[in-house]
């Protein structure tokens, strides 16, 4: 049986809760995929029609019923299946109520790797997911006799939209990147990837979870489930990958940046990318490619959309967007990739973390620093020499305004905010779109 037959058979006629319409994509994705099935489907997001208007109108036509703001709990007991957008944390009363009343919940991501059946390398960690997943997408599209999918955690993609292609799963690869709310799925249905890949382990998240270690925890579900036929590629610097590695059964494969050949010349700046490209090449010679075709692919790898991303050079002064930059650490590393004191747009929403660290690097690193509102801003603005500050911005417009108003030629305008971007942006790539507008409207 081909995986969307397999799908019919298990959810036509079915009542499916979707809880988080969102505006990335997938909420999308898994709505459509689902009435295609022949599902009954209602959809719930906290988020009014206005803010959702382009997720509306791109299931017009479909019989959909619409439920936002206020929740009713009766959807739930109308459920067969409940599934929930990663956004939606474990705790949402809805969510409580279906566990409760013994509802199946499902995630989007390990239903796909159940239904599909086809091998999946599945990439986390706290920093480099995104650019690890689309170097080792690249080596795979190049050197893979096999059709390679790409899925997760990626923006603009339903996993669950991908199985429509699928015949044969022998025929097919998939790369997925996943994040720590993703493997809470797969824990769920007692799942790990096929290669489970962990770039590293840096505090994050800790507006959503009670500790550091339960964020840690859902990260572990990556290599939890797998077997010894699977493999757990893991960064050798970090202790505690370590000590996992002691507790699991799959056949484990430690990468570092300085054993990387001397002839991978990176066009993507910074140590983490080294870190990210040894990771790759790992994940390369397991499925056998050779050294010199993954070296050859992964020189040609110009990088990720709004990480670290130069965006343009005006009047002397580069442009570098870093909008994935939701953490101190990420702000940290964004710093250490800039040959010179950059002109840092910095600030968001708070996740409880530590900021001394990145507040010292910001005072040794940067020439200058714009910042935007919220309530991680009002945390670390007292830890920043006042002299850096040259603004405080309501807006991205007025952000670059400030930028460039302070800048010399051959100066370097980043930003890597190092928060979280709720309040004054829909989500990071929304932030990162504006930026790039307003840096294509500067004279």
């Amino acid at each position: 049986m081909i995986p969307y037959q397999r799908a019919q058979q298990r959810f036509k006629g079915k009542n499916v809760l979707i809880m988080g319409l969102g505006l990335l994509g997938g909420g999308v994705g898994d709505t459509r995929f689902f009435c295609d099935l022949g599902a009954n489907v209602r959809v719930t997001d906290q988020k009014n029609p206005d803010q959702l208007q382009s997720s509306v109108q791109a299931l017009s036509g479909y019989p959909i019923e619409f439920f936002f703001g206020d929740q009713p709990t009766d959807s739930v007991q109308w459920a067969d299946f409940i599934v929930r957008n990663p956004s939606v944390p474990e705790t949402h009363p809805l969510l409580v109520e279906a566990e409760r009343g013994n509802k199946t919940i499902i995630m989007r991501s390990s239903l796909f790797c159940e239904l599909s059946q086809v091998p999946v390398i599945g990439i986390t960690g706290t920093r480099g997911k995104t650019t690890t997943t689309m170097m080792i997408y690249a080596l795979a599209q190049a050197l893979s006799e096999k059709k390679v999918l790409l899925g997760g955690n990626i923006a603009g993609i339903s996993d669950l939209e991908l199985i429509k292609e699928i015949e044969d799963p022998n025929e097919y690869l998939a790369v997925m990147e996943l994040s720590s709310w993703q493997l809470q799925g797969f824990a769920k249905a007692k799942l790990s990837p096929h290669i489970s890949v962990i770039t590293n382990l840096y505090p994050d998240h800790q507006n959503r979870y009670p500790s550091l270690q339960a964020y840690y925890q859902d990260k572990r579900n990556i290599i939890t489930h797998q077997s010894d036929q699977d493999f757990a590629v893991l960064n050798e610097s970090q202790s505690e990958l370590h000590e996992w590695a002691t507790k699991i059964a799959s056949q484990t494969r430690w990468f570092s940046a300085s054993r990387l050949p001397e002839t991978v010349l990176l066009q993507v700046p910074g140590e983490h990318n080294c870190q990210n490209a040894a990771a790759a090449l790992e994940v390369g010679k397991i499925l056998g490619y050779s050294e010199v075709d993954c070296v050859s692919v992964l020189n040609n790898f110009h990088g990720v959309p709004y990480r670290l991303e130069t965006i343009a050079k005006k009047n002397q002064v580069t442009y570098i967007n870093d909008t994935t930059s939701t953490t101190p650490t990420a702000g940290e590393v964004a710093l250490m990739s800039c040959p010179n004191p950059p002109i840092l747009i910095l600030g968001g929403a708070d996740k409880n973390l530590p900021l001394e660290t990145y507040a010292t690097a910001i005072n040794i690193r940067t020439k200058f620093v714009i910042l935007l509102p919220g309530s991680g801003t009002d945390r670390i603005k007292p830890l920043i020499v006042s002299t850096l500050i040259r603004g405080e911005a309501v807006s991205m417009k007025e952000a670059v305004g400030l930028a460039e108003e302070n800048a010399s030629a051959g100066d370097t305008v980043l930003l890597s905010p190092g928060f979280a971007s709720f309040g004054l942006f829909n989500n990071e790539f929304d932030r990162g779109d504006q930026f790039n507008q307003c840096v294509q409207e500067l004279p």
